[in-house]
């Protein structure tokens, strides 16, 4: 049974950072280049604080995770508003066979209405990897999470349901619907619908001794309309290989982690 939480305040400041022509940074007075959701990152600020566990004494079985993050950048040729946010309730019933618990997630990440101001309103992710409370909590959709977009532009429901058969056996399942924030974003005529993608992924977790641990997944993604119009513009801009993300995905993993 759940019986901690924890909450926490971090700030970080970029002193440099490396740019490229097509990053969001250029001179007064010159055109706005394509907008990259990876922009000039020099001086931008990130506020962010979060809260986590079982903050209920009544009951330890009620759970809350949230987290908010602000980045701010007021130079003049790399001014920065953005925002990221999440909220996640959840529930563990311990009085039940297998503690199984269910986790109801909305997740917001900003997108950019005018990718030809001089404002970067799209959320940078920052990092690739970080801190996990396992499937579901960093990559949003093993496939759409890891292979399709990063956590920028978009907004997404989740619904997490787990159990642990045995000590050493926990398994899941989750489910995705994803939507693209601000479509004005891509610069694109043809991408004008929010409906991005749903997922479902089953997995399963075996941590059978202090030094191993194996995980399987297996995962479908059906794409929205919003996709399937960014897929058509991929096509005609870049070749075929763009008619895949217009299509259903599926993909099985399995993979194991040693700590040595």
């Amino acid at each position: 049974m759940p019986d901690l939480w924890s909450a926490g305040f971090e700030f970080f400041h970029f002193y440099d950072a490396d740019s490229t022509p097509e990053t969001f940074s250029f001179p007064p007075g010159s055109s706005a280049p394509a907008l990259s959701i990876f922009g000039n990152r020099k001086g931008l600020n990130v506020y962010s604080g979060y809260l986590a566990g079982s903050l209920f004494e009544f009951d330890r079985n009620m759970l809350l995770y949230s987290q908010l993050a602000l980045e701010r950048n007021d130079a003049v040729d790399r001014r920065v508003k953005a925002a990221a946010w999440y909220v996640e309730p959840g529930y563990q019933f311990s009085m039940l066979p297998w503690s199984p618990q269910l986790n109801l997630r909305y997740a917001h990440f900003s997108g950019d209405p005018n990718p030809n101001d001089r404002l970067k309103q799209s959320y940078d992710p920052l990092f690739t990897t970080g801190g996990s409370r396992g499937f579901g909590s960093w990559f949003l959709g093993e496939i759409f999470g890891q292979y399709i977009s990063a956590n920028t532009n978009l907004d997404l429901d989740m619904v997490h349901f787990k159990m642990s058969l045995v000590d050493a056996l926990d398994m899941g399942i989750l489910y995705y619907n994803f939507r693209f924030d601000q479509t004005p974003q891509f610069d694109k005529p043809l991408i004008t619908s929010k409906n991005a993608a749903q997922e479902v992924d089953f997995y399963s977790v075996w941590s059978g001794t202090d030094w191993l641990t194996v995980s399987g997944v297996v995962e479908f993604a059906v794409p929205g309309t919003g996709l399937k119009q960014a897929a058509q513009v991929f096509v005609i801009e870049n070749g075929p290989i763009g008619r895949r993300v217009g299509r259903t995905m599926t993909l099985a993993e399995l993979f194991a982690s040693i700590k040595y």
